[in-house]
């Protein structure tokens, strides 16, 4: 049984759909990196951009969470230039290792 072909229209507001998902689940959760040596654990938090007074990070109970929030910066013209297009992602995100 043969499946009709979608418009090439549709495959690419399927795609962008799916790379916005993307970028929002890697802004609420991000990404980590996590390591040991003898004496340390090494834990690195991808958050590209935010100021150090804008993400939290807490140990409690053995559980060490990261949180915050990017704000957002959206506008029609940035330092005197037209935006046209922006794919970096706001709002806030947590993780929990």
């Amino acid at each position: 049984r043969r499946i009709a072909n979608t418009s090439s229209t549709e495959n690419q507001v399927t795609k962008t759909e799916q790379q916005q998902h993307h970028r929002e689940q890697c802004m609420r959760a991000p990404r980590v990196d996590v390591g040991e040596t003898e004496s340390e654990y090494l834990i690195h938090v991808d958050l590209p951009g935010l100021k150090k007074e804008d993400v939290n990070i807490q140990l409690r109970d053995d559980i060490l969470t990261s949180d915050g929030k990017r704000k957002d910066e959206r506008s029609g013209e940035k330092d005197g230039r037209k935006v046209h297009f922006y794919e970096r992602s706001f709002g806030k995100f947590s993780r929990q290792l």
